[in-house]
């Protein structure tokens, strides 16, 4: 086999163990990405559960008391799905290389 031919396939073969370790890299954020999901999964059965205790609680509360128990929930939701999402896409993009 020629020098050159040897040089070739070592290029190839350091190329694909780059491409291995870096499969191996994005298969661990997969499952990562999945962990987050489903915990993201029960922790939104949780709070759907915990919000229809606390609805029928707020049952016998005055209706503007109520209002505003329900708006700092969902403020709360909102800011803790913010808060998924926001690393949901710092995640995505340290798969793709961006950061």
């Amino acid at each position: 086999m020629s020098q050159k031919s040897a040089k070739a396939l070592r290029r190839i073969d350091r190329s694909n163990v780059n491409l291995g370790l870096r499969l191996a890299r994005l298969e661990a954020d997969v499952h990562e990405l999945r962990a987050s999901c489903n915990a993201l999964e029960h922790q939104t059965r949780m709070d759907r559960a915990s919000s229809q205790s606390i609805g029928r609680e707020l049952s016998i509360v005055s209706r503007e008391q109520r209002k505003r128990m329900v708006s700092r929930r969902r403020m709360g939701l909102l800011v803790g799905s913010a808060a998924v999402i926001i690393c949901l896409i710092g995640l995505s993009l340290k798969i793709f290389g961006v950061l």
